[in-house]
C-alpha cells in the first residue's frame, strides 16, 4: 500500500504509529519499539 497521510501530533494519544523509513541505514532512537517483515515464518 503506498499512501500518504497527513495527521496532527495532538490526535495520535489512542494509536501506535509506525512509521516506515526509506533510509538504508537509519537509527533507532532509544525506548522506542522496532517492527520488521520476514518473508515466511515457521516456528
Amino acid at each position: 500500500m503506498d499512501a500518504t497521510i497527513r495527521i496532527k501530533p495532538s490526535n495520535l494519544e489512542k494509536y501506535v504509529v509506525f512509521v516506515q523509513s526509506t533510509s538504508a541505514n537509519c537509527k533507532l532512537i532509544g525506548k522506542t519499539k522496532f517492527l520488521y517483515e520476514v518473508e515466511s515464518w515457521n516456528p
